[in-house]
């Protein structure tokens, strides 16, 4: 082969995306260096049926362009245009188009369609004209605004904070999580045509886990579980926190929930000053749980230790919560031990 056509070849398969017509125009370009259909097939080691094929239904044109000879059938009903409007009024809510419902469906789209453009489709033409322009159909994702006018303040000071902690010292985000005893619902495989069934409890228990985030190993580094809720629960937490981190100064970033600001947790802090004075707390702003990376931690383990089964007991459900934290842990030990954390065996673990 001449030299200028391997360049012709290398410059069609750079600029090509799709391997199939990548494949047809090496195809027709061997076959317009009057190299045998034997030959062809055996170099590109494809059979020789689908080089025929290929040269019967295509056609060269200038340039090593790639064109379909005229076919018999109907002409395609979708057009430029109406793919314009489709994407154009699907991102309009269509309550403000007089229809009473907020969301697009694919028959209210082939309705309104059929009204604008005077072209009938199904709704397997809509939804294939979606999926070409880079839609996807998925659940949407609820959004709390945060209300909170000093929340760019407060996002600043956090982002400082971790890219520049203070000497001697622990960073951690702090947040509770509800274990619930009634089992959590998630996809999973089962034999065709059977189901798989979670029973439920005849009354659903709860248990607390308070937990610390390490921003730096992106893992839950220390873990408490008790009974209740309270600003009593949450100040073991955070004694217990202390004596795991011993010498260090304690930033935790924490959310606005009433047991981390009331009196009650107040008047035990000045109480117990050795506690209050290895503590610092930084508040997130109100409504952003976005910007607390343990709230993502929280439904890996719910999906861990919470879903698709009963537990006969508390003692037993509890074990599953230690034993899902633990193994989270571990599965990146390298990476918090790196920011000065401490594996003391089975100490950053409560009872």
């Amino acid at each position: 082969m001449k030299n200028k056509s391997q360049v012709s070849i290398k410059s069609i398969i750079r600029d090509c995306n799709k391997p199939r017509e990548i494949l047809r125009v090496i195809i027709l370009v061997l076959l317009s260096l009057r190299i045998s259909v034997i030959t062809v097939s055996s170099v590109i080691g494809i059979h020789r049926s689908t080089v025929y094929r290929s040269r019967g239904r295509y056609a060269l044109i200038v340039g090593y362009a790639l064109a379909d000879k005229p076919r018999k059938g109907r002409r395609k009903k979708v057009t430029v245009e109406f793919e314009k409007v489709l994407i154009i009024d699907y991102h309009i809510l269509p309550r403000t188009l007089g229809y009473a419902q907020n969301y697009w469906t694919l028959g209210l789209l082939v309705i309104h369609l059929g009204k604008k453009t005077g072209i009938k489709v199904c709704k397997n033409t809509i939804r294939n004209v979606l999926i070409s322009n880079g839609f996807r159909c998925a659940r949407p994702k609820q959004r709390i605004h945060s209300p909170d006018p000093e929340y760019l303040t407060k996002k600043k000071r956090i982002e400082k904070i971790i890219r520049k902690p203070p000497k001697n010292s622990v960073i951690l985000y702090e947040d509770e999580h509800d274990a619930h005893l009634n089992p959590s619902i998630r996809r999973c495989f089962a034999r065709q045509g059977e189901q798989m069934k979670v029973y439920t409890p005849g009354q659903n228990k709860k248990l607390y886990i308070f937990g610390g985030y390490c921003p730096y190993g992106k893992r839950i580094v220390a873990w408490r579980i008790f009974r209740r809720k309270r600003s009593e629960e949450f100040f073991e937490f955070l004694k217990y926190l202390i004596c795991l981190f011993k010498g260090k100064k304690l930033i935790l970033i924490l959310d606005n929930f009433t047991i981390h600001k009331c009196k009650k947790l107040q008047k035990m802090l000045d109480d117990n000053p050795w506690v209050k004075d290895k503590i610092e707390f930084v508040w997130l702003p109100t409504y952003a749980p976005e910007l607390n990376p343990i709230e993502r931690e929280w439904g890996t383990i719910k999906g861990r230790s919470e879903a698709n089964y009963l537990f006969t007991d508390e003692g037993e459900f509890r074990n599953a919560l230690h034993q899902s934290l633990k193994a989270r842990l571990k599965e990146d030990v390298d990476v918090v031990q790196s920011h000065n954390y401490k594996k003391r065996g089975d100490k950053n673990v409560a009872a």
